[in-house]
């Protein structure tokens, strides 16, 4: 597996047709091209690759003080091998890195997702608000935060 960084604006097309196909593939909530095309400066994409098939994505939004996790998948066939811990691992210190400090993250997720909310509860994210009517079919979202703790 090949991990790299892509800042939105060095993302060729390739790369980016690619993500937008995981997206509508797997998410329960798919983006629409539009909320693709509106990702700045403050966003960064990282993609996880196997040979030339994009098999997995990060997408962070960096704010004043925290690095608010937009987006992550995985390849279905492929979650249970890590790599889900792997890219968030090394999305989260390259963003440290960039910005020169340690921040905490931040996230939605959809209530029922009890896969994802295992996982975040593993890194170490706590639980915050719930809010209702977050999605576009009206279900509840769980807000995580903290600073990830991976071994």
């Amino acid at each position: 597996m090949k991990f790299s960084i892509k800042n939105i604006d060095s993302l060729d097309d390739d790369d980016l047709t690619q993500v937008k196909a995981l997206d509508q593939k797997f998410f329960p909530f798919p983006w629409s091209h539009k909320q693709w095309d509106e990702l700045n400066d403050n966003d960064r994409l990282f993609i996880l690759k196997d040979d030339m098939d994009l098999v997995g994505f990060s997408l962070f939004r960096v704010e004043v003080d925290v690095f608010h996790l937009l987006k992550v998948l995985i390849a279905p066939e492929l979650q249970s091998k890590n790599y889900a811990h792997q890219l968030m691992k090394d999305s989260y210190y390259a963003l440290v890195k960039e910005a020169g400090n340690e921040r905490n993250v931040f996230l939605e997720v959809q209530e029922g997702n009890l896969k994802a909310i295992r996982f975040y509860e593993r890194i170490g994210l706590e639980k915050g608000e719930r809010i209702k009517n977050y999605y576009s079919d009206g279900s509840v979202a769980l807000r995580y935060f903290g600073k990830p703790k991976f071994t």
